[in-house]
């Protein structure tokens, strides 16, 4: 007999509508960086200065709206859009790693970065947590992959931009909060782009049904779909409740189903086979059963699903 003193969780999870799924989405749109110009400033100049590449500084007398680009007033007000600034890439850092997991083929090591444009993957029993430029955390779950888009520093806006893409499978973020006026992180799948502003939210893959479906614990997401360019309206998503997206859009916010209730089963399990009997959800498809070593769910051992209100956990290390 062996005394079990892991952290857990169960979620419940409600059938929703399917939808069909295209192309990858355009990111969402960005910020500007401000800047006070002072004696002797020209847009030549500071496209020199600021700009990844300086020929573009046409562009700032367009955003300014200023005409002459040899002269312009000290103390204006200007506006430099960061997707113009000049960035350099900064890695991820990988926190924790549990079961198969990999980076550009080769085994995936905790304390490992994964650099822009770096894919990790996981197995049937992979857990991954990584942690992006800005603080966000993504906890990457079995039969997953995604892609680390987005990880630059803008240092001359004192400024980092990060998004990811998840391919397949489920992933749960944590997102740092965005300074004000400034982009937040976003995650793209195949469906659409959530964008963020500081909150916690899960986002799984339904392939075969091509869609993606979100769901927010904290703060507020926005949903995007792929085709929003053709006219399909965004959607603001508040905790507490989900969406899914696909080619015909973003189907409205329904409220996420309460979390079975815990508190009467065992803190500690003597057993090697643990048993976990849940009450039952009005409307619930499919419970969701999670054991990690730590309460953050950063180090996840274990993560099932069942169709009936029972959690069945064995040969957890």
């Amino acid at each position: 007999m062996r005394s079990v003193t892991h952290a857990w969780r169960a979620l419940a999870l409600a059938a929703a509508l399917a939808a069909a799924g295209v192309a990858f989405a355009a990111e969402p749109a960005d910020a500007d960086f401000n800047y006070t110009t002072v004696a002797g400033d020209t847009l030549i100049g500071l496209g020199k200065r600021f700009l990844a590449e300086p020929g573009r500084w046409p562009e700032l007398g367009q955003v300014n709206g200023v005409r002459n680009a040899n002269r312009i007033a000290v103390g204006t007000e200007l506006r430099i859009p960061l997707r113009l600034m000049r960035s350099t890439p900064a890695s991820a850092t990988v926190v924790s790693v549990i079961g198969k997991a990999e980076s550009a083929g080769r085994e995936l090591l905790t304390g490992q970065t994964v650099g822009e444009g770096g894919g990790v993957s996981t197995g049937p029993d992979g857990h991954v947590t990584i942690r992006l430029i800005d603080g966000t955390l993504l906890r990457l779950r079995p039969d997953s992959q995604l892609n680390v888009r987005e990880s630059r520093e803008l240092r001359d806006a004192g400024a980092v931009r990060s998004g990811a893409r998840l391919d397949k499978g489920r992933v749960e973020v944590e997102a740092a909060p965005a300074k004000p006026g400034r982009r937040g992180f976003n995650i793209v799948t195949p469906q659409g782009v959530l964008g963020v502003r500081g909150t916690e939210f899960r986002v799984a893959i339904d392939e075969q049904q091509a869609r993606t479906r979100g769901e927010v614990l904290g703060g507020a997401v926005d949903f995007d779909p792929a085709n929003a360019a053709a006219g399909a309206a965004s959607t603001k998503v508040p905790a507490g409740y989900g969406s899914l997206i696909g080619a015909d859009g973003v189907k409205p916010p329904v409220r996420l189903l309460p979390a079975p209730q815990t508190t009467n089963l065992p803190a500690v399990q003597e057993r090697v086979f643990m048993r976990f009997p849940l009450p039952a959800i009005e409307g619930a498809a499919t419970y969701r059963g999670q054991v990690a070593r730590d309460k953050a769910f950063d180090h996840v051992v274990a993560d099932l699903m069942s169709p009936v209100p029972e959690l069945r956990f064995g040969d957890l290390p």
